[in-house]
């Protein structure tokens, strides 16, 4: 090339970088004007939306293509923790050995038909993980337009690409997080207050509700393993059901689970005894093949029992089934380790896979007791 060609292809070079940055300059000047005072993770979420490679079918389809290198998981077309727990729970699984090998991963959406709010906050809870250590992923959207949405408005993105850590959210969503890792009268009296206004057009006390919540979040404290006692973040759901007018709410936390928790008593415990005399009615069958059975005693306080001698001593477990039995919350359901318990429905069962850590769901519908609030 003559110095002459190159004078003028550089030129044109130039005219056109600086065209180009012209327009750049410009398109954001544009987008801080339609973007001012709003937040951070607002603007993360459209620009989410608006850049991602899935933004029409032509790349969906291309879909494996654009990310090869990460490790694809399909997710359940039932995502769902309490109405498909054993296809969710080895969802989760799959998620979980993709983070401790630190690979990247896709979680694949597309097919999803059923999504709950449950099921939402448990791979958020997930995906902060992969987040605070750096690991990559990414995922696409359910095709199914009433579960898409569902999703876009949960607060799943909201949550997932805040800059601070978790916190209750402005009670718009359905997703609420936060950072204290002991009970906190306060926030479950604020979500208490929320929901009842919901349910009943004016706050009302629910005694049932709030001392689910204490027990909840008092025991994520205490049945997490000893490497991370007091160092993880307890994480719930709550879904306003405008049509049979209730709120369903589902917590989890990643502590070890119940059972394994009380496997790993020392001899020195008070609960060492209690539970070594309750696996023994049941010596005949397998390691943890009774655990259903054992569960159903727990919740009914024989654990409790055994220590102090009293029908009606006990926290945790026994306290919320007592809440149930007084009618004070509705739709009990705990899953744990191998365990699925529905106590309105009577069904204790084994699962397949293993969820470690402590699922529960329960609902405030019109018809569980509750107080009149006088400062209402």
């Amino acid at each position: 090339m003559t110095y002459d060609k190159y004078k003028r292809w550089k030129q044109k070079h130039d005219l056109k970088e600086a065209k180009r940055r012209h327009e750049f300059r410009k398109y954001k000047r544009d987008f801080r004007r339609r973007t001012q005072g709003l937040p951070k993770a607002k603007i993360g979420e459209y620009n989410l939306n608006r850049y991602s490679p899935y933004s029409n079918e032509v790349d969906k389809n291309d879909l494996k293509n654009g990310f090869k290198d990460y490790k694809h998981v399909p997710a359940p077309k039932d995502f769902s923790m309490v109405g498909n727990p054993e296809e969710f729970i080895s969802f989760v699984h799959d998620v979980q050995e993709c983070y401790k090998k630190k690979q990247k991963v896709f979680i694949e959406m597309a097919d999803i038909e059923n999504l709950s709010d449950d099921a939402i906050v448990i791979l958020l809870s997930n995906m902060i993980r992969f987040k605070e250590h750096h690991i990559r992923f990414n995922g696409d959207f359910p095709k199914n337009e009433i579960a898409c949405n569902k999703l876009k408005k949960s607060g799943f993105f909201r949550h997932l690409y805040r800059r601070s850590g978790p916190s209750i959210n402005n009670m718009e969503g359905t997703i609420y997080t936060h950072g204290n890792k002991k009970a906190d009268s306060v926030f479950s009296s604020e979500i208490i207050e929320a929901s009842s206004r919901f349910v009943w057009g004016e706050p009302r006390r629910c005694p049932g509700i709030q001392n689910t919540f204490t027990e909840l979040m008092a025991n994520t404290y205490k049945h997490a393993s000893k490497d991370v006692e007091g160092k993880h973040y307890w994480w719930m759901s709550m879904t306003k059901d405008e049509k049979e007018h209730k709120v369903v709410y589902g917590f989890v936390d990643y502590g070890v689970g119940i059972f394994n928790s009380l496997n790993h008593k020392q001899p020195g415990d008070r609960l060492y005894a209690a539970f070594q005399k309750l696996k023994s009615e049941f010596s005949m069958l397998p390691f943890g093949k009774a655990n259903d059975k054992i569960m159903e005693k727990i919740l009914k306080g024989e654990l409790h029992k055994t220590v102090t001698k009293q029908t009606n001593r006990g926290k945790g477990l026994p306290s919320i089934y007592k809440n149930w039995e007084r009618n004070e919350i509705d739709s009990l359901v705990i899953i744990t380790n191998n365990v699925y318990a529905d106590v309105k429905n009577g069904d204790y069962h084994l699962l397949g896979n293993e969820f470690v850590g402590t699922f529960v769901k329960w609902e405030m519908n019109p018809n569980i007791k509750n107080l009149r609030n006088n400062n209402g």
